[in-house]
């Protein structure tokens, strides 16, 4: 298998991170091993331990982080260190999370399998085409399809790259193809607002308060699908806040508003607790696509089988 070099960088961090939680979460039953040279003994000790006894042996992923926004502690060719690394490994991915002006990214050029992906921030009112481009590459690697229509709506809408990523990440959980009848739906569904409230009340095992919003959401006519893959995709976004508040490496580049909603649920509740209730939306997710339930019994019978310590 040939290898894959990829530096990601660029102005917006906020998509960098969560390329970064997308990434992780694509190689999770594989082999990965993430190094931060800020935070571990930078280069020096990196090139050390490469050295020694191979620290990357085995993996079928390497992350590291700052290569080369980090401290220069020696006369360390850049070069050399990545020759280092490909020695170990199937795919290397290089991730500056701060805003680096005035690199030389040229080491990569010359060396097989690089690819270069620049996350930028964007000027709404003199970029759509380049904004558009941008999210319909998106789109593509995502495996999704999207209406032309459908991403105008969301460019004037939001005018905030990372809130419609988050957008299209929600509306492809259930739909790979979005059409203007699904983004309608989302649209125009009042649950919106009482959403944090309901995955709260789950997360938090009140069953009480989760049944009685999820009886009003029967009685405005919520379109249960549309409801439940929304509740998975917020329990993933849980789990990812819950790592990131366990790490204190801060907001993982969701939207600020979802980030600070879901910092307070997450406070109360340790992360066994989070993957436990993932995992099982997962198995009712299983029994809805083979036709076994529908997703408003699914989405009670999630909350008959919270546990309340």
């Amino acid at each position: 298998m040939s290898k894959m070099l990829k530096l990601i960088h660029g102005q917006n961090t906020s998509i960098t991170k969560k390329t970064l939680n997308d990434l992780k979460e694509s190689f999770k039953d594989k082999e990965i091993v993430e190094i931060d040279l800020e935070e571990n003994g930078g280069m020096v000790s990196l090139v050390n331990e490469l050295r020694i006894d191979g620290l990357f042996g085995g993996k079928d992923l390497i992350i590291v982080k700052n290569f080369f926004s980090s401290e220069r502690d020696g006369d360390i060719d850049n070069k050399t260190v990545i020759n280092l690394i490909k020695k170990y490994v199937g795919d290397i991915y290089f991730f500056e999370m701060t805003d680096v002006k005035k690199v030389d990214f040229k080491v990569f050029e010359k060396i097989d399998g690089f690819v270069e992906v620049k996350n930028n921030l964007f000027d709404f009112t003199k970029e759509r085409s380049k904004i558009e481009r941008f999210l319909v590459s998106y789109v593509k690697e995502k495996g999704f399809t999207i209406d032309r229509r459908v991403l105008s709506s969301l460019i004037d809408g939001y005018k905030e790259i990372n809130a419609i990523l988050n957008e299209i990440d929600k509306l492809g959980v259930y739909d790979k193809n979005i059409t203007t009848e699904s983004f309608n739906k989302l649209s125009v569904i009042p649950f919106e607002s009482n959403l944090f409230k309901l995955v709260e009340a789950m997360a938090l095992k009140d069953k009480k308060l989760s049944h009685y919003l999820l009886e009003k959401e029967y009685v405005k006519g919520t379109s249960f699908q549309l409801l439940f893959g929304t509740v998975v995709y917020q329990f993933r976004n849980l789990l990812i806040v819950k790592e990131a508040c366990l790490k204190g490496s801060g907001n993982p580049g969701l939207h600020n508003f979802v980030f600070t909603k879901l910092s307070n649920i997450v406070r109360r509740i340790s992360i066994k607790e989070i993957k436990h209730m993932y995992f099982s939306l997962f198995r009712y997710d299983e029994d809805i696509k083979k036709g076994r339930m529908l997703p408003l019994s699914a989405l009670e019978c999630f909350v008959n089988d919270l546990r309340v310590k």
